[in-house]
């Protein structure tokens, strides 16, 4: 069974390193991660955290209404299609709406569009680059 309970911002670095890291030059520390309307969560199965996720205030200026950006999303490769990004997702998602949030976006890996639209969010765009990461599109959910 998986549980999702908050983390501190320093939980989600092993995660982000692990998952996400391309290069040497991948920057796993953001900017407003100690920022006190920004929220961590983690995945717990048995006690081992095995997927991250951040919630930032960040407004996307392509989209509009109230906004919060979904960003540093993972989950350990062996435990990838078995719930723990859906269930990450879903508390992001209950949480926003509590804050009265409409818009739910994140920049989305290429690889990883189609479990985004599995879980309702649209692209917005053209594919991006971002710099020692990968190509990314600009996903979105109306809450």
């Amino acid at each position: 069974m998986i549980t999702i309970k908050q983390i501190s911002p320093t939980d989600t670095y092993n995660l982000r390193l692990e998952v996400l890291k391309t290069n040497k030059d991948y920057i796993y520390q953001y900017k407003d991660d100690f920022n006190i309307k920004t929220i961590h969560y983690g995945a717990f199965l048995e006690d081992v955290n095995v997927g991250i996720v951040t919630m930032m205030k960040n407004k996307n200026p392509l989209l509009e209404g109230k906004q919060i950006q979904l960003r540093g999303m993972a989950v350990k490769p062996k435990e990838q299609s078995k719930g723990v990004g859906k269930e990450l997702v879903k508390k992001v998602v209950d949480v926003s709406v509590e804050k009265d949030v409409k818009i739910l976006w994140c920049n989305a890996r290429e690889h990883v569009v189609d479990f985004y639209k599995k879980l309702g969010f649209k692209i917005k765009g053209k594919r991006f680059y971002i710099e020692h990461v990968c190509y990314h599109y600009l996903m979105y959910k109306e809450l």
